[in-house]
């Protein structure tokens, strides 16, 4: 993964043992690509997928975070073929490299309940083929980039429990495949934008934990 990315440490934080666990079977051997733990391939080998999240335990229902520390390298978009990206669970920081606006092909991103923070590089409105973003759980913060409103593809987007503020722009208005938005526990401030009842496509909008102000639009009716 680069030198961003790391294995995290047991004795570095105070987070008990039982709940880090790192899987990294066939890491940095010679064995395939495909039969490294939690990446996928196609047929030439090249990486289509890494699925490197936290889980919870059946027993228990704790959350066991998969043990990712550090930050995103820009290297990663080296991985021109990358399709799905889940690093979710982890204990990843820091800012979002914009260089991820490069993976074109990439059709799912979660990077949910990290630590990540500062704000959403405007690149990313560059992933036409994405149809779900989760950036829910971290530290995120500043306005929404507009940018964002140009993903046509777009179906999920979960960007609930981080510190955004400032209205939401009218760009997303733009976001017509979009099929569930979730921005609740966050700092929006401003009205409820009108526009929102142009999402034909839309099943769950979840807002609450908001600053939002003013009446609800009768257009989302």
């Amino acid at each position: 993964m680069g030198h961003g990315i790391r294995p995290h440490q047991r004795g570095s934080c105070p987070r008990a043992a039982s709940l880090v666990s790192v899987n990294s079977e066939n890491w940095l051997t010679d064995a395939p690509l495909n039969e490294w733990y939690g990446v996928e391939t196609d047929a030439s080998g090249r990486v289509t997928g890494l699925q490197l999240a936290g889980r919870q335990d059946r027993g228990s229902g704790s959350w066991i975070r998969h043990g990712l520390e550090g930050g995103i390298p820009p290297e990663l978009t080296n991985l021109t073929q990358l399709t799905r990206l889940d690093l979710s669970a982890n204990e990843l920081t820091g800012p979002l490299p914009p260089e991820l606006g490069g993976l074109a092909g990439l059709e799912s991103l979660d990077l949910s309940s990290n630590d990540f923070s500062g704000p959403i590089p405007p690149e990313l409105g560059g992933l036409a083929s994405l149809d779900s973003l989760d950036l829910s759980g971290n530290s995120f913060s500043g306005s929404l980039p507009p940018e964002l409103g140009g993903l046509a593809s777009l179906q999920h987007l979960d960007l609930s429990s981080n510190l955004f503020s400032s209205p939401i722009p009218l760009e997303f208005a733009g976001l017509t495949s979009l099929e569930s938005l979730y921005l609740t526990s966050n700092l929006f401030s401003g009205p409820i934008p009108p526009e929102f009842g142009g999402l034909t496509s839309l099943e769950s909008l979840v807002l609450s934990g908001n600053r939002f102000s003013g009446p609800i639009p009768p257009e989302l009716g």
